[in-house]
């Protein structure tokens, strides 16, 4: 079978990779210039298939089979194919919660919901939090903590660029733009700019903040979710976390450099595709960079110390039920996979998976019926 994947994120990629490893023949079509140039570039590489505020049910279930598709497959594949092992900090994640009765009911609520569907959880006291993570202060009573990992994204996505290269079933054609998919005559045809058209047996589009751009048989209905983030580095390169904490406002994701990634916002915001090119991406307002850095900092204090290493900004493409779009439509040679908002890298190889089974062998029952794009024609 012949396949062409629109959009070279991390979902597109990694869709590509699934499906040359079931046989398919496969064309990655990417408007930017590199792979993971857009919304994937800007992730923090953190797992959290439990502890994000969009995802329970099935959703949650789906994102936690992903992440233990990192552990088994596609850490090792792309440490492989990268020639050194991807930093992965397979330790926890640290939800931090104040003395507060009702939070404290909340936190609650939430391990007796992981420990019975099976997840491993447990509820730590300030003393017990410390001793996992030392250099956490501030004003928290407890934390929660849940089996999510983080990978280092810019390793990761080189292992994947190598593999992808390497691989005799897929090619991969950067910095040209998608117009149209459409289905002609049994195949599927995409019209790319200029004028040119090619066609596949199918086509599987993870176009993400593009999916705007690309004409299609369904639109997407998106909204833009504006993230702001800060990288730090201490000053020895001695790392000051092993696990990732969130604490409020406060997101704090580590490097085994001795990096951590700061952020990050949730700010919805109804942009147009071309204004959102207008939009500078490596660089945030200094408010929001004083606002970040402070709220981090009472969780870290030291953090103040940490020389700035970069600042940049970057959206998730939301749908309006907060739902990821997975599905076929025009008739099932189109498969449609975007709308992940924050949990694209989480949920990337579950994706693959779900993806692969429906276009080589028309199986949808790994893609949760929430997810499916049928739901808006309701």
């Amino acid at each position: 079978m012949n396949v062409g994947v629109v959009g070279g994120g991390v979902v597109g990629a990694t869709t590509a990779l699934a499906l040359a490893e079931a046989g398919a023949q496969v064309t990655v079509i990417e408007s930017e210039t590199s792979l993971f140039a857009r919304s994937s570039a800007a992730g923090f590489g953190s797992l959290t298939p439990f502890s994000d505020p969009f995802f329970a049910g099935a959703a949650r279930d789906f994102a936690a089979r992903s992440v233990s598709l990192y552990r088994t497959h596609w850490i090792p594949r792309a440490s492989e194919a990268l020639g050194r092992a991807v930093d992965f900090g397979d330790e926890g994640l640290l939800d931090l919660f104040a003395d507060d009765g009702q939070v404290v009911d909340g936190v609650k609520r939430l391990h007796d919901e992981l420990v019975a569907a099976g997840y491993p959880a447990r509820i730590l006291d300030r003393r017990g939090t410390q001793q996992l993570e030392p250099a956490l202060e501030g004003e928290f009573a407890g934390s929660l903590w849940m089996d999510e990992p983080w990978l280092d994204v810019q390793q990761y996505f080189a292992g994947i660029t190598a593999w992808l290269h390497s691989s005799p079933a897929v090619t991969v054609r950067c910095g040209i733009a998608v117009e149209e998919v459409a289905v002609n005559a049994n195949r599927v045809a995409v019209r790319l700019s200029g004028g040119l058209i090619e066609t596949f047996d199918c086509v599987v589009v993870a176009t993400g903040l593009s999916s705007r751009r690309v004409r299609l048989p369904f639109e997407p209905q998106l909204a833009w979710v504006r993230g702001d983030a800060i990288e730090v580095r201490t000053l020895d390169s001695v790392p000051l976390l092993k696990r990732h904490v969130y604490h409020k406002t406060a997101f704090i994701t580590p490097r085994t450099d001795g990096r951590l990634l700061l952020g990050a916002t949730y700010d919805v915001e109804n942009l147009e595709p071309a204004e959102l090119d207008r939009v500078k991406r490596d660089t945030i307002a200094a408010g929001q960079a004083l606002e970040l850095l402070e709220a981090n900092a009472r969780v870290v204090p030291r953090i103040r110390g940490c020389d700035i290493v970069r600042m940049w900004r970057g959206w998730r493409p939301k749908p309006i039920d907060a739902m990821p779009i997975i599905g076929p439509v025009g008739g099932g040679q189109i498969v449609i996979a975007t709308g992940f908002i924050g949990l694209g890298i989480t949920m990337a190889p579950a994706a693959a998976q779900a993806l692969t089974r429906l276009v080589m062998h028309g199986d949808g029952s790994h893609v949760p019926a929430e997810f499916s794009p049928s739901r808006f024609s309701l």
